[in-house]
């Protein structure tokens, strides 16, 4: 019923998507593997795992995870999917000797046809990625299902209310979570979900080495900065956002002129709004692929980052890092660790609710602020102001923090989602 119900939706909108498909490159990207018209490909007869992550953000918390799976796991092979093309590109950049690919639209004969051609073991989908159609046919063809870096918003919670909903979407189709916190795991538990399936394993997006040594000299020099400079990043901005941050950048300016803004949008394809913006400010801009092309540029030209799967690399050059999504209501906040590892100085906005109890965790170590719009200007200014205290908090956070690599790897093997060390037999196993 889901899949007719689906196709039938696609057939409805068919005009509008030719439309999109005809006007915008970014649902072009990635169509031919959607429909399986292009499959992944597996390069061993040995045991395999497939690791999906739903877009960029995730996917450097799975390869994170990855990481260490081939440490201790050299006898498994590996495929990485994303459900965007943006998640797809961060995985072949981070994992490029690994299979990466789009997920296949959500269908009973698209999802078959994957998992025919790639015969995975095991299924670890990463934070809550839940494809009723996937989950459903993997756990007929006895493939352990888990959920590494588990989080369960309250808007989640709230939305698979009934017993129905819970079961449509395959939450109990999943072996074990994974999860971030000990709030997570009670979210699952009043869902219904068995107390013994969930282990509160850590976040692995804190899990991650700090930039290497030399990162944030050529960062700047890329950036044309001086040592002295001071530069605020605002990473994944969104609609109304841009605005916002350059009135406060403005206000900062008048008593550092010298000061350089860069501004990193969430999605591709506002580069453009997010320029105007900048603009009606009066800011002028350039893109930093343009920059590093060596386009001349005027010293307080606002950078627009439009490359991918940069910003957890590029905080390491910042002195003030702005983790956006949280300064409007209703997008709920994105990855508030990463310029905590690259040991920044980070401001967040009042609507954080999505990363809530990491937002807790760190204001708590002193490691990062929460500011409200009207008070940027005056939070970023303090932010400089304490950038080395800050810096040090982030580093004793970031030490504490470590761990949930090892924890979730521990997780699995223990209730045997990952397969046997040493086998590699093609039957299917269910934990």
């Amino acid at each position: 019923m889901y899949s007719s119900a689906l196709l039938l939706g696609l057939l409805i909108a068919l005009p509008w998507l030719l439309f999109r498909l005809a006007t915008q490159r970014r649902y072009r990207e990635g169509l031919a593997e959607r429909l399986t018209f292009r499959r992944p490909r597996r390069k061993t007869s040995g045991d395999l795992v497939w690791v999906h992550a739903a877009s960029a953000g995730e996917m450097v918390a799975a390869a994170a995870w990855v990481a260490g799976l081939r440490g201790s796991r050299p006898d498994l092979e590996l495929v990485l999917s994303s459900a965007t093309s943006t998640g797809v590109e961060v995985a072949r950049r981070l994992c490029p000797d690994l299979e990466a690919f789009v997920l296949p639209l959500d269908t009973g004969p698209c999802v078959a046809r994957v998992l025919d051609r790639i015969r995975p073991r095991a299924l670890v989908l990463v934070e809550l990625e839940l494809w009723p159609a996937l989950l459903s046919a993997c756990a007929s063809r006895g493939i352990a299902i888990a959920v590494a870096n588990g989080r369960v918003s309250p808007r989640t919670e709230r939305r698979l209310g009934s017993r129905f909903l819970k079961r449509f979407v395959g939450l109990f189709a999943v072996d074990v979570f994974a999860v971030q916190n000990d709030e997570v795991r009670d979210r699952l538990v009043r869902m219904g979900v068995e107390a013994d399936r969930v282990v509160v394993t850590g976040n692995l997006k804190i899990d991650r080495d700090a930039p290497p040594a030399g990162t944030r000299s050529r960062l700047r020099a890329e950036l044309r900065l001086s040592d002295t400079q001071a530069l605020v990043l605002a990473g994944s901005t969104h609609p109304r956002e841009e605005s916002l941050v350059a009135r406060a950048f403005a206000v900062l300016r008048r008593d550092r002129p010298d000061a350089r803004l860069v501004v990193a949008p969430r999605h591709r394809e506002r580069l453009q709004d997010a320029e105007s913006d900048l603009a009606s400010q009066g800011f002028s801009t350039v893109r930093l692929s343009a920059l590093r092309e060596g386009i001349a540029v005027t010293r307080d030209a606002v950078v627009v980052v439009d490359t991918m799967g940069e910003l957890a690399a590029l905080y390491a050059a910042a002195d003030v890092a702005l983790v956006c999504g949280s300064f409007v209501p209703g997008i709920g906040g994105h990855n508030v660790f990463e310029p905590v590892l690259a040991g920044v100085a980070a401001i967040t906005g009042p609507h954080f609710q999505n990363v809530k109890s990491d937002v807790e965790f760190l204001v708590g170590h002193g490691a990062l602020r929460v500011a409200e719009p009207a008070e940027l200007a005056t939070a970023l200014a303090h932010a400089l102001a304490d950038a080395g205290a800050m810096r040090r908090a982030a580093g004793e956070a970031a030490r504490v923090s470590k761990g949930a690599v090892a924890r979730t790897l521990d997780a699995f093997e223990h209730r045997r989602i990952l397969p046997p060390a040493g086998r590699h037999a093609m039957t299917t196993h269910r934990s």
